[in-house]
């Protein structure tokens, strides 16, 4: 547990050094305001951290209290794919290119429901 705290902690503070260090560019080039995009990165770096921040010793901790096998097996199995599936969402989230291009991709597939098709003869009932 200790070394996934630490891995977190690393994330955070990178992306903190990361950040500042782009501001510090962008006042030298005479711009002083943050990107939305620089933003939200921020925004989506941060809550993955925190989410594993909480998460982590979340997955240690239960099952120190619960001696059942299968209560252990589901709660690793939630915790374990939350961790993995929430990623995706604050990237989803954050990422105004990636949910267009998502949704441009939807679009240019068409109707995407299912239809039945069925061999009509002359011996069957309708």
């Amino acid at each position: 547990m200790g070394k996934l705290m630490l891995i977190c902690t690393f994330n955070v503070v990178v992306d903190t050094i990361t950040i500042w260090k782009v501001r510090r560019i962008r006042s030298a080039q005479g711009m002083t305001k943050f990107q939305k995009k620089e933003i939200d990165f921020l925004k989506q770096s941060f809550g993955q951290a925190i989410y594993l921040f909480l998460c982590i010793p979340t997955y240690y901790i239960i099952p120190l209290f619960t001696p059942n096998r299968i209560v252990l097996f589901l709660i690793g199995i939630f915790f374990w794919a939350t961790i993995h599936m929430f990623d995706g969402v604050l990237t989803l989230y954050f990422n105004l290119e990636i949910r267009k291009s998502l949704i441009k991709k939807n679009n240019l597939s068409g109707n995407n429901s299912v239809v039945q098709i069925g061999v009509v003869s002359k011996n069957t009932l309708l």
